[in-house]
């Protein structure tokens, strides 16, 4: 019989195949880079160079593949993360794998891999504005919705879901009279609101989402209440004269009174009156914030003795709400009536020849005024020359009876007889009208309405009838005419104004007043007639530009002039005197940062300009003058601070691994950061670096200004066991400024070394029939590694299958004193004196 060895040659007709088409792998976007992912391998069933060889990972931003051998299962795929992943920028990520045989031509499969990014709480809720602003009336009924704050969160499922709360609620501080719906943020009146109580409410607001660890922002809302016309205005009497002469002058102050409204803008503007009726006037103060009342005319008893006065108060909200005080003035009387007799005049016959005492008549008089002033005396007066007549009558003071005192006769004496006789002259037109006076001067103010009269001189004519004055005549103009009044036999000349005056138009006006007689030809006179125009404070200042756009730079010094305001009102005197200030709805924060000069209008700086607090300031100016009232104009200053190279970069350190094992594979991540400017544009760019001598690198992340230290070479804990890794971040700004930070990172030992003996080979000799047991020699190997790593045991290793050495000699294996068993012959064996975990060494001996 022959044997025949028959050998099938493998032909490449399989292709490499994976268990699956399509495979699903989940990540969390908190993976680190350099995390590693086992991937299930392809299978070929040819063997040999036709068998499996290669794995190709199509390419990608955020994967590589790393390959490694395991026994049986040959080349095993493992995905490696190279690039932080983030859930919110890319959820899935779509990747292909090819594995490749070695056949010529080769053959391939692949399976298609998704990778999806678990979502963790990385992103804290983000809301659409960080101020919202809400106008609502001071009556608005609790349950009145107000806005809706609205965030939103980048993440998904719990860590996406977002609660609303008021922060004054969390911290147990007094609620606001709003309610705060925590899954809606729809925010609504709760309670009562009162403008005069408080006009501005600011509120913190907390969105938070439901994550494990929750992640927070807040944003600010501000309420403001809008007055209603709710209260009535208040009338306080702060003087009063209730007593009041009946004879005291036109203007006498009876009272003192203030007028207050605790609603706001024509709601709070108060108008008072009395009956109109009444002898009685109120006069406001300048301010409008009280009023004195004051007699209008002279007052008279004797027609009303006392008046019961009602001031009502009124304010100009829709609708207005009023309020009324009564007081009581009671006028006094003075001696201001004379007596009047109750005939006038009285008649009486008295016989001839009556006897002497003899009662003959009775006047009565009355006096209207009141108490000792209405107490009345009877006497007889003499008013022509000649015998009195109190010769022949006599009247009792106190009730006014006559009586003779002798007996009367009556004589005649001269009687005379009168005529009259008319002489009428014609008068001839000899004479011109004239005025009292060649000028007339007229001191009239602006606002002054159209149809105001003012009564002009009148001129005389001796002439009469048809060559007296007839008419009078006005030159040309657009702001007055004439008008003439006839009065008896005069005729009255009145200037009216038709139009209203501009005294910043024109501050003076000349007319010529022509007086005309009737004669003919006719005569005229002439009077000048000037208008002087006060002003009036019907121009508010102004400023040379709405909005005023100024740039500086931050850090300049306190006391720094920043701009020279500049306004101007055409008016004159007070109402043209100008004063500057800072609107009142600004923030606080200006008003620390800036001042106004109110008289010079220079802007300076009073506190810190910093661009990385605040890189614009919107300052609302006014300028008011000084007329009653005054007039304010407003203008926009807006401030953009230049950004300074006045901040560092700041290193921040997000992950460290402070302890690398030196079989670490290069590229093996050790530490996460972050590296941050306030500054901005070039100041705020930076530029990182690490120590350059070191087997690390800073690696950028597709992120900006994050980074990873990785290894970049294989590391020795037995060359260097620590290293001292300095991070130096510098900014582009003029001159740039940098920061350290040193990262210390130790090296930690693996079993990377054999055993050394101190001499290899080691020979010694051992002399015939030596005594068993006894030591005849010792060896020694030492190991550059650490710990348990270092630990070194001995043992002797048989060589061959004769003369079995395990026989003859021992070895301690802590000391490594090698004994004799028994006496031996002349033999050639090897000592072997491995470590605990790594191959030996051996030694002849």
């Amino acid at each position: 019989m022959h044997q025949i060895i028959v050998e099938v040659l493998d032909v490449n007709d399989n292709w490499p195949k994976f268990p699956e088409e399509n495979h699903t792998l989940e990540v969390l976007e908190s993976a680190i880079v350099g995390s590693r992912f086992q991937m299930e391998g392809a299978h070929d069933l040819d063997v040999g160079v036709n068998s499996l060889h290669s794995y190709k990972l199509h390419h990608n931003q955020y994967f590589r593949l790393e390959t490694e051998e395991f026994g049986e299962d040959g080349k095993v795929p493992f995905l490696v993360l190279q690039r932080p992943l983030d859930r919110e920028h890319t959820a899935q990520h779509w990747l292909l794998l090819t594995a490749t045989d070695g056949g010529k031509p080769s053959k391939s499969g692949t399976i298609n891999i998704t990778v999806i990014v678990s979502d963790i709480n990385d992103n804290p809720p983000v809301c659409d504005k960080q101020k919202y602003t809400v106008t609502i009336r001071e009556n608005a009924p609790a349950g009145t919705f107000l806005l809706t704050v609205n965030a939103s969160d980048s993440d998904q499922g719990a860590n996406g879901e977002i609660e609303y709360s008021l922060r004054s609620k969390i911290r147990g501080l007094t609620s606001e009279p709003f309610e705060l719906d925590s899954k809606t943020g729809k925010l609504t009146v709760q309670g009562r609101l009162d403008y005069e109580e408080k006009q501005v409410y600011e509120i913190k607001v907390l969105a938070a989402d439901k994550g494990a660890v929750s992640l927070s922002t807040h944003c600010n809302m501000v309420v403001r209440v809008e007055d209603v016309n709710d209260n009535q205005p208040e009338i306080d009497i702060t003087s009063l004269s209730s007593r009041i002469p009946e004879d005291a002058p036109p203007g006498t102050v009876v009272a003192l009174m203030g007028v207050t409204d605790l609603d706001s803008g024509v709601n709070g503007q108060v108008v008072c009156s009395v009956p109109g009726h009444l002898p009685f006037d109120l006069k406001p103060s300048p301010d409008g914030q009280s009023y004195s009342l004051v007699t209008k005319d002279y007052l008279d008893k004797e027609t009303v003795q006392m008046y019961n006065i009602t001031i009502t108060a009124k304010d100009l909200g829709s609708p207005a709400l009023s309020s009324a005080k009564v007081i009581q003035v009671d006028v006094l009387d003075v001696n201001d009536n004379s007596p009047l007799f109750t005939e006038r005049p009285y008649t009486f016959y008295v016989p001839e020849n009556n006897k002497a005492g003899m009662s003959i008549f009775s006047v009565s008089a009355t006096d209207p005024d009141g108490g000792e002033n209405a107490a009345v005396t009877y006497s007889l007066c003499r008013k022509s020359p000649g015998p009195s007549i109190t010769s022949f009558l006599n009247i009792n003071e106190a009730n006014g009876t006559i009586s003779a005192l002798k007996k009367l006769k009556i004589l005649v004496e001269n009687p005379l007889e009168m005529h009259y006789v008319i002489v009428e002259i014609t008068d001839v037109n000899d004479h011109s009208p004239s005025f009292p006076e060649k000028e007339q001067m007229f001191e009239i103010f602006e606002q002054t309405l159209p149809g105001r009269r003012f009564q002009l001189h009148t001129a005389r004519d001796p002439d009469a009838g048809m060559n007296s004055i007839r008419t009078y005549a006005l030159t040309s103009n657009e702001h007055f005419e004439i008008d003439i009044r006839q009065s008896d036999e005069d005729k009255i000349p009145f200037l009216v104004l038709k139009k209203s005056l501009d005294r910043e138009q024109r501050s003076k006006h000349l007319l010529i007043i022509t007086a005309v007689d009737g004669g003919k030809p006719p005569r005229t006179g002439t009077l000048n007639v000037s208008i002087i125009v006060h002003d009036s404070n019907d121009n508010r200042p102004i400023f040379s530009k709405e909005i005023y756009k100024i740039e500086i730079q931050e850090n300049v010094p306190v006391g720094t002039s920043v701009f020279q305001m500049n306004a101007t009102d055409p008016d004159e005197g007070t109402n043209s005197q100008i004063e500057y200030s800072l609107g009142k709805t600004l923030k606080k924060k200006v008003y620390d940062i800036f001042e106004l000069d109110k008289l010079t209008g220079e802007i300076k700086v009073k506190g810190a300009v910093d661009y990385e607090e605040n890189d614009v300031y919107k300052l609302d100016v006014e300028a008011s003058d000084k007329g009653t009232p005054p007039l304010t104009g407003e203008c926009r200053v807006i401030i953009k601070v230049i950004d300074v190279n006045d901040n560092p970069p700041e290193i921040e350190i997000t992950s460290l691994s402070n302890t690398v094992y030196e079989d670490s594979k290069p590229g093996t991540v050790i530490s996460l950061l972050s590296v941050t400017d306030k500054d901005s544009g070039v100041n705020g760019k930076i530029i990182s670096s690490i120590t350059s001598d070191i087997p690390f690198e800073l690696k950028p992340s597709y992120k900006e200004n994050i980074y990873s230290i990785v290894t970049k070479g294989f590391l020795d804990r037995e060359e260097v066991s620590h290293y001292e890794i300095t991070i130096k971040a510098t900014d582009c700004g003029e001159p740039p400024l940098s920061t350290l930070k040193t990262l210390n990172i130790q090296i930690s030992d693996v079993n990377d070394n054999s055993p050394q003996f101190s001499k290899n080979p080691l020979q010694f000799y051992l002399s015939e029939n030596n005594v068993a047991g006894s030591s005849i020699f010792s060896v020694s190997a030492t190991d550059k590694d650490v710990n348990d790593n270092a630990a070194i045991s001995y043992h002797l290793v048989r060589e061959g299958s004769q003369n079995d050495i395990l026989s003859f000699l021992n070895v301690n294996s802590e000391n490594g004193h090698i004994t004799a068993l028994k006496i031996p012959g002349s033999h050639a064996n090897t000592l072997v004196l491995p470590d605990r975990r790594r191959a030996s060494e051996k030694v002849r001996h």
